[in-house]
């Protein structure tokens, strides 16, 4: 009897081998996604965490002077633009030169409040108090020195902590040399355009610096939809050096901003600047145009303004909404298509208006 041997086929065909590859791909183009939305849905838990305990700082400060930090300690009072000194908000001879306030951010007030007290401990005491200005309390009457040339001041500029930034940007990595800091940032309006915006003073520097992605509320762009006299009535909670109790918030706590999500300000989609988080950090609500107007690509506008606007308000990098805190102490998110008249609610402390959302 003979034996005959057979050869085993050792290897794959090419078919099977595409069969595999195609499986993989499909799989991953599964799992990618997935994987993308799990790690934005963890960003935006610990952004909505920073504005919680942000919130709970200006609380805080709240119960120990009894009303809550001014958003910056800029002017006291919005500029009309159609004012010549407007102009001159960066002239010495102006009486609304820049550099005779502090314009100290209401992060640097709340330092203390959330565990950052060895961080203020390091900063002159002009540069939180929100009694007086700086040029008639510390700086012996002479306009032209300004609290941030101070050593410690400009350390700060380029100290950050992570409760600065919302993960899902990349305000994070700071302003490069090439991008405008801001280092004042006063609320203006235009009586004739009925549009408003800020005055604003940038300086030069040779390192980094650091931005936030939250910023006070500082109320609505004059007044509501529409050019309103009655502009005390839309104030925020953080404007230019106010000092705004919680009986003042007549619209309720749960239904007034205390900050939002800031973006910056763009031009041709890209992040031209914004201010350092020492200075001027806050935002009105405002514009009018909101997403849905038709008007142009919606997915250009954050809450009525351009994304390529040097003026743009709040907005963040999350794709349909941003994180708010509110003046309970709250954390919410506002969606895209939140009507533009019920944000403006949201932003005034005392409109009138009771928001259902």
């Amino acid at each position: 009897m003979s034996c005959t041997s057979s050869s085993v086929r050792a290897g794959f065909t090419i078919i099977e081998l595409l069969t595999v590859l195609f499986i993989i791909v499909v799989m991953l183009a599964i799992a990618i996604p997935v994987v993308q939305r799990m790690r934005e849905s963890a960003r935006d838990v610990q952004c909505k965490g920073n504005i919680q305990q942000t919130c709970l700082g200006l609380l805080g400060y709240e119960a120990a002077f009894k009303c809550f930090p001014s958003g910056t300690t800029g002017l006291a009072d919005v500029v009309d633009f159609d004012q010549a000194d407007a102009r001159s908000f960066l002239s010495p001879e102006s009486p609304i030169f820049w550099k005779k306030a502090q314009f100290a951010s209401y992060w640097i007030q709340i330092l203390p409040y959330i565990e950052q007290g060895s961080l203020f401990e390091t900063l002159p005491s002009a540069m939180s108090d929100p009694n007086r200005l700086y040029v008639d309390s510390y700086s012996n009457g002479a306009p032209y020195s300004w609290v941030g040339d101070d050593p410690a001041v400009r350390a700060a500029m380029s100290t950050s902590f992570p409760q600065l930034f919302c993960p899902s940007d990349t305000m994070l990595n700071g302003f490069g040399k090439t991008e405008l800091a801001e280092i004042a940032r006063q609320p203006c309006f235009d009586s004739l355009a009925a549009t408003d915006g800020y005055l604003g003073a940038t300086f030069e520097r040779k390192s980094t610096v650091f931005g936030t992605n939250y910023v006070g509320c500082a109320g609505v762009h004059s007044g509501g939809d529409v050019a309103d006299g009655r502009i005390s009535l839309f104030q925020g909670t953080l404007g230019s050096r106010s000092r705004v109790r919680i009986k003042n918030i007549r619209d309720g706590q749960s239904n007034t901003l205390l900050l939002g999500e800031y973006l910056g300000a763009f031009e041709n989609g890209k992040r031209i600047g914004g201010p350092i988080w020492c200075f001027g950090t806050i935002a009105r609500g405002r514009g009018h145009l909101p997403w849905g107007s038709g008007q142009a690509n919606e997915s250009g506008y954050l809450f009525g303004d351009p994304v390529d606007s040097s003026l743009a308000g709040f907005g963040s990098a999350h794709s349909n909404y941003i994180n708010v805190g509110l003046a309970d102490g709250s954390v919410r998110n506002v969606s895209k298509s939140i009507n533009l008249l019920t944000w403006y609610a949201l932003c005034g402390i005392e409109d009138g208006k009771i928001v259902h959302w």
